[in-house]
């Protein structure tokens, strides 16, 4: 649960305008719940770093290693947001 709280405030920093707070607090909540084996809210705070970095052109390179794990958990979960993190993926290489 702590940790869930962790990412919660990630994402509040985040609207608070401190992208680079967020990104940390995110990553530190990210890699608990892995290790915590909560891997559903691992995918959520995954996909938050991920839209942060896309909007604020912050670690930019990590992206694809963020939505890549994201999209591996919700697959291994038969949840229907894999295909769309798949495609998003994709479009990224595009770019």
């Amino acid at each position: 649960m702590a940790a869930r709280a962790t990412a919660a405030l990630g994402v509040v920093r985040d609207h608070l305008g401190d992208p680079e707070e967020a990104m940390r607090t995110l990553e530190d909540a990210a890699t608990t719940l892995r290790a915590e084996e909560a891997t559903h809210y691992e995918a959520q705070a995954l996909v938050a770093l991920a839209d942060i970095a896309e909007r604020t052109g912050l670690r930019r390179a990590d992206v694809p290693g963020w939505l890549e794990r994201a999209a591996d958990i919700h697959e291994e979960g038969g949840s229907p947001l894999a295909p769309d993190l798949r495609a998003r993926l994709r479009a990224g290489e595009e770019e």
